[in-house]
Parts: C-alpha cells; structure tokens; sequence
C-alpha cells in the first residue's frame, strides 16, 4: 500500500474515499437502516402487503442499506470539488446528524427537549472521537 492511501495523522477522514464511504454506510446502518429493518421484522405484514418476495426484498435491503450513505458520499465528493474545508463540515455534520438519531433512540424515556440536547452532545462527542482518537478510528473501520 502506498504512502497516499494509508490513512494517518495529517489526513482527515473524508479525504479517504473508502473510509469516508464506510463511516456514512456504518452511521446510516446503526441509525436509520437497523431500526427500519428491526421495524419490519418485527411487522412483516408491510412486506406481505406491498408482495416482497424474493429478489424484490433483496432489492429492497440493498437500497435501504447502500443507497442512501453512497449518495451522501457523492454529494461529499462534489463539495469537495469546491472546497475541501465544506466537504470536512458537510461530512461531520452528516456523521453527527446520522449518530444523533442513533443516540436519540436510546433515550426515548427522558423528555423530548431533554433527550434531544443529551443525543446531540453524544454525537458531537462521537465525531470528535473518531476524528481525534486513532483507536476509535481504527476499531470504527474494522467493525463497518
């Protein structure tokens, strides 16, 4: 592997193009496409209604799962033809947003103001995290 695609200290995330697209696939999957798919199996009568059999469901896991995070990555990417330092913000702000809901579902008990402001910090403390801390960085890759 050479020295331009190793990821280390003076690069940032987003600069990588598989780790950035790992990171959105891995946020989407913990906040958006589990909780859908956890919905669902729990009430397969949506699937039975709207005749996903087959291919059809497959297809429908695979664009829940990819398509999603692979547009937010594109849209990243064309910021970054504009500005490097916008496609930083553009893809914390995603990965924050992304890990808010994720928090967010596990503070549902706490009033909604509450809940709201203790899943935000948790995801600003997520990002700042995987943007500081080498081994959060590294176990983030490994598990996505």
């Amino acid at each position: 592997m050479d020295k331009k695609n190793k990821l280390n200290k003076n690069n940032t995330i987003s600069e990588h193009y598989f780790y950035s697209f790992l990171y959105l696939l891995f946020a989407w999957a913990l906040s958006i496409a589990q909780p859908i798919m956890s919905l669902l199996g729990k009430q397969p009568v949506f699937l039975i209604a709207h005749e996903f059999r087959g291919w059809s469901l497959i297809t429908f896991i695979l664009v829940l799962n990819f398509l999603p995070p692979l547009l937010f990555w594109f849209i990243s990417q064309l910021i970054g033809k504009v500005s490097i330092t916008l496609k930083e913000w553009f893809f914390r702000i995603t990965i924050a947003l992304l890990l808010t809901l994720f928090f967010l579902s596990y503070v549902t008990s706490l009033p909604f103001y509450f809940a709201v402001l203790i899943a935000f910090f948790g995801a600003i403390l997520s990002v700042i995290a995987l943007i500081r801390v080498e081994l959060i960085r590294t176990f983030s890759v490994w598990y996505a």
